[in-house]
């Protein structure tokens, strides 16, 4: 799979291309730069990109019509909208228009690599044929649980599991999400946000925890969290701050 990085900041546009590609991921081909919406589509005719990430804000053509126009000519290409604070009408535009998500800028990397992932993932389980070699998924899948819980505060990605256990990329995905019901990336983030409710319930600080879990700020942190929990973490913790000995639980479990 290709990726290809629009943005009209010729820094910020090289940087984001050059964080992608140290992440490493072994499915992707190709990370490139644009920028602008034109150089951009000028890019897509000649080489097929399974993910956009782009700006909204750029001279000439500006991100959202940028996305339009892909959507129309390259409905398989997944868009990621980059936006700032301040531009949260935009985004709701972009998701109208099929954008896959977005990224609040600056990005964490952590956020980056979450997402890029899970459209990866899904990407592995659409195109996976389904000759492959079977493996014991009852003797391997409880192993890579283990595994995961052993580095929730690593930067670990599923490529790195599958790699563990000797297995492909494509067929760990399929086996992981009919083992668990949940994607990689999902079933990490959950794992992740238990282990944050147990440190916030022993009373430790909020930065303390965001930075051990990989999140850049803790800013960062309580948007994952709320989306999570439906809450911030302050409203949790006050919720559930009484039951110090008890496994943390979501609204309506």
């Amino acid at each position: 799979m290709n990726i290809l990085v629009v943005d009209d900041d010729v820094i910020i546009c090289n940087g984001t291309a050059g964080r992608i590609r140290r992440m490493a991921f072994p499915e992707v081909e190709t990370v490139a730069c644009a920028y602008s919406g034109r150089e951009a589509l000028n890019k897509m005719k000649s080489l097929p990109y399974g993910i956009l990430l782009t700006d909204i804000r750029m001279e000439g053509m500006d991100g959202l019509e940028l996305v339009r126009q892909v959507r129309e000519a390259c409905p398989q290409t997944v868009c990621i909208i980059m936006t700032a604070y301040d531009q949260f009408s935009y985004a709701q535009q972009a998701i109208r228009l099929g954008v896959k998500d977005f990224l609040v800028k600056p990005c964490a990397e952590s956020a980056m690599r979450a997402l890029i992932e899970s459209v990866l993932s899904v990407a592995a389980e659409e195109t996976l044929p389904r000759e492959e070699e079977p493996v014991d998924g009852e003797a391997i899948l409880p192993q890579a649980e283990a595994y995961i819980q052993n580095h929730l505060y690593d930067q670990i990605s599923m490529a790195e599991v599958a790699n563990h256990f000797n297995l492909s990329y494509s067929y760990f995905s399929r086996l992981f999400h009919q083992y668990t019901g949940k994607t990689f990336i999902r079933y990490l983030t959950q794992s992740r946000m238990e282990e944050a409710c147990r440190r916030m319930l022993s009373g430790e600080k909020m930065n303390d925890i965001s930075k051990s879990l990989g999140y850049q700020n803790a800013a960062n942190f309580t948007r994952a969290f709320s989306r999570e929990f439906g809450m911030s973490p302050a409203r949790w913790l006050e919720k559930n701050g009484s039951r110090r000995n008890r496994l943390c639980e979501k609204p309506g479990d």
